[in-house]
């Protein structure tokens, strides 16, 4: 009996990186197209690139419409969590999720890129002030919430043919796992609402 579920923690765990792995492929792939793009959009506008991102920076670091600045973090922490998770719902989350997460790594690695691009060494630094907590946690959790929103669909996809007309719903690990999410999201927007406002004022005051 050990035997046996210990071969199935072995396959499970197998699984479990096959599916992480894959993941985390596609966002390299959208990181990569990403710095590609950048390198041919960006080539011949680096001082209007400039602009727009001091511009962006000193309204970030103003902040002074509190609530539309509470929605606009809201909204950039949750939305490719909340799309992954949705995506999870339907068997077309096997395409879409690993398109989401695609489209994820191409926007950081965009945004990043035009920061270094336009400012230099100091843009590296204001790209880390302005997107590094939101990176450490909504990377982390979308990606937890791919791996079950792609187990999710790849199950309703090899059962649909046996239970036509039955609908999947995730079990109440998943609903767990996402309130966890969704706390640490939260705690993320509160901190970045209170403590990013300062760290670009004295990154802009720095360049």
């Amino acid at each position: 009996m050990k035997r046996r579920n210990l071969v199935r923690n072995q396959e499970s765990f197998g699984a479990f990186r096959r599916m992480l792995l894959t993941l985390c492929f596609f966002f390299v792939c959208g990181a990569a197209f990403g710095f590609a793009f950048c390198g041919i959009a960006g080539e011949n506008d680096a001082l209007l690139l400039r602009e727009y991102i001091m511009q962006y920076a000193a309204a970030c670091a103003q902040r002074e419409d509190v609530a539309a600045s509470v929605v606009s973090v809201l909204g950039v922490y949750m939305r490719y969590p909340a799309a992954v998770f949705c995506f999870g719902l339907t068997t077309a989350g096997v395409l879409l999720v690993p398109l989401a997460i695609l489209l994820q790594g191409f926007g950081v690695a965009f945004s990043l890129a035009c920061f270094v691009m336009a400012l230099g060494r100091g843009g590296l630094l204001l790209a880390l002030i302005a997107f590094g907590l939101r990176a450490m946690l909504v990377l982390p959790v979308t990606l937890l919430l791919s791996m079950d929103s792609l187990q999710s669909s790849l199950r309703m996809l090899q059962n649909g043919k046996k239970t036509s007309g039955t609908k999947h719903r995730p079990d109440n690990r998943c609903y767990v796992r996402l309130l966890l999410c969704l706390l640490l999201l939260l705690i993320g927007s509160a901190a970045e609402l209170l403590i990013l406002p300062g760290l670009l004022k004295l990154a802009l005051a720095g360049l």
